[in-house]
């Protein structure tokens, strides 16, 4: 007889607090029993080492669990760990791609992320299968590959490009491997060195970079021949004060050009305030989820609200997420004109739980659409003007580009 998690999850704690969260937060209702089979399934052909220690208690959320304490209890198994694949791999099977077990050295990354500084070599990635799509783990036609390198940093004089995809980590293959894992391994403290196995086209390579302490970008700003050029790069937690600060710079201008492109996402309260600082009235936002649909509108005081002040939004395929919400706000309102080609089509909200090991939860909470209803999840956002950016082009002539397109 296995205990439950009612009674004490024992060494199950991380298994038992995901199934609880599933069960309560996920935008999608799913059964213990699909929770359970999958969690099973993916313990099968796992590797898990043996315990550390005698008496580790397995529990069970539920009947449909026992499999998982029983194979631990068959194979010697150390529970913990057990646990912790029975989760991954539950997730896997079941949830969306964008939900996610973050084991603790990963979630200490993603509080990183969002302060908007890092130690490692400066680079945006993602993973895409041939269909373009978010996918994981990485192998069977899941590339893990560079989205951007920040200026000046590791990555970029190392000459890594857009578009490089990386295939092992320190003579490793990653296949099998989730994103977060290989991004905490490719991590590191600065003045120490990664080597990348790099394919590259038809061409496959392997180079050294040695880490440093970046301050992720967030934004990029500057005035070109009477032009507020403003590129967002993510949205983190100190995203709306660095757009505050460089629209305070830009002084008196004749339109401004905010550029999104390649910009992932980040925090939905940094979008909100963002778009805030370009129109004071009207909607951001509205996010589904199973309370209903709650609606978030601009915030007041934005420093670039004027509708007499031309806004061209520029977004492509690799905006997604929250860019896709600012983009998609100031676009259906008509304060803003958007150019470049379709994005991400990202329409998920994702909020993050801690967990009793010190890890998080990243679970698919809700969906969002536009102020209008409008569903971006399978198209993305659509601009006003199809028009193709150099990726490699400066500032300026990305502004020269983007007056040409609106003529």
């Amino acid at each position: 007889m296995f205990q439950t998690c009612e009674e004490d999850p024992g060494n199950s704690e991380v298994l038992c607090s995901t199934v609880t969260l599933i069960e309560e937060y996920y935008v999608d209702p799913i059964g213990k029993g699909a929770l359970a089979d999958a969690a099973i399934e993916s313990l099968q052909t796992a590797n898990v080492p043996e315990p550390d220690e005698r008496g580790e208690v397995c529990a069970i959320p539920g009947e449909a669990f026992r499999g998982v304490c029983e194979l631990a209890d068959e194979r010697n198994w150390d529970v913990d760990k057990t646990a912790e694949t029975a989760t991954t791999g539950m997730i896997f099977r079941t949830l969306d791609p964008n939900s996610a077990y973050i084991d603790p050295a990963t979630t200490e990354l993603f509080r990183e992320n969002q302060e908007g500084a890092i130690q490692g070599i400066g680079a945006l990635v993602t993973s895409r299968n041939d269909a373009d799509e978010v996918c994981d783990p990485i192998g069977d036609g899941c590339r893990m590959l560079i989205v951007s390198t920040f200026p000046d940093g590791p990555a970029a004089k190392a000459g890594l490009e857009p578009d490089d995809q990386i295939i092992t980590v320190s003579g490793e293959s990653i296949n099998g491997r989730s994103i977060d894992e290989v991004t905490a391994e490719v991590r590191g403290p600065e003045r120490t060195t990664v080597n990348l196995g790099i394919r590259r086209d038809s061409e496959e390579f392997t180079i050294d970079i040695e880490r440093a302490a970046v301050e992720v970008p967030v934004v990029e700003s500057e005035v070109i021949d009477g032009t507020g050029y403003l590129r967002v790069n993510q949205f983190t937690a100190n995203a709306g004060d660095q757009v505050r600060a460089a629209l305070e710079g830009f002084g008196s201008v004749d339109e401004m050009v905010l550029d999104l492109r390649n910009n992932p996402g980040g925090l939905l309260d940094a979008a909100i305030e963002v778009t805030s600082e370009f129109t004071d009235e009207g909607g951001v936002v509205e996010i589904e989820s199973r309370e209903g649909v709650e609606h978030y509108d601009v915030l007041p005081g934005g420093l670039a609200t004027d509708p007499d002040l031309p806004l061209y939004v520029l977004i492509n395929r690799g905006s997604a997420s929250a860019s896709e919400v600012l983009a998609g706000a100031l676009g259906e309102s008509g304060r803003a004109t958007v150019l470049g080609e379709n994005s991400f089509g990202k329409n998920t909200v994702q909020q993050q739980f801690p967990l009793p090991n010190d890890g998080t939860l990243k679970l698919t909470i809700a969906r969002w659409h536009t102020p209008g209803g409008l569903d971006f999840g399978e198209n993305g956002i659509t601009p006003d003007i199809a028009v193709e950016l150099d990726p490699t082009a400066t500032a300026e002539e990305v502004v020269d580009q983007t007056l040409a397109a609106v003529g």
